[in-house]
C-alpha cells in the first residue's frame, strides 16, 4: 500500500511544521537572551565598569571570552533583536515550502524593510 498524501493534507502537515519552526525559534530566542543578559549584569556586581559601550561582533565574543559584562550584555541584546528577524526567516521557509506564494512575498516584503532598517540604522 502506498501512503499518499493529498494536497490538502501536504498542506495542512507543512503548515504544522512551519507553526512548530515559529514557535520554537520566539520560545527559545527570548529565555536564550534573557540568559546572556543575566550573567551580563551578574558580572557588572563584580567588575563595575562606567559605561557600556555597543560593540562589534568581534568585540563581543573578545569580551564574553574575558568574562566582561559589557560582551554577555551585547550578546544579550543581539540575541534579542535576532529572534523576530530569525522568525521571519522561518516564516519565508514555510511558505515556500508550502508553497504558499503570496505570502511569501509579503514576508520577504517585510524581511527586505528589516535588512534596509538594520542597515541604516547601523550607519
Amino acid at each position: 500500500m502506498e501512503d499518499v498524501l493529498t494536497k490538502k493534507q501536504k498542506s495542512t502537515f507543512s503548515g504544522e511544521l512551519e507553526r512548530r519552526l515559529l514557535r520554537n525559534i520566539l520560545r527559545l530566542g527570548t529565555p536564550i537572551s534573557m540568559i546572556f543578559l543575566g550573567l551580563g549584569i551578574v558580572l557588572l556586581f563584580y567588575s563595575p565598569v562606567q559605561e557600556i559601550h555597543t560593540l562589534s561582533l568581534g568585540q563581543i565574543f573578545e569580551a564574553m571570552f574575558q568574562f566582561r559584562s559589557e560582551g554577555f550584555i551585547n550578546f544579550g541584546l543581539l540575541i534579542l533583536l535576532a529572534t523576530p528577524v530569525a522568525g521571519v526567516v522561518g516564516a519565508i521557509i514555510g511558505f515556500v515550502v508550502t508553497r504558499d506564494w503570496p505570502y511569501a512575498g509579503v514576508t520577504l516584503a517585510v524581511f527586505l524593510v528589516l535588512l534596509i532598517s538594520i542597515f541604516i540604522g547601523s550607519h
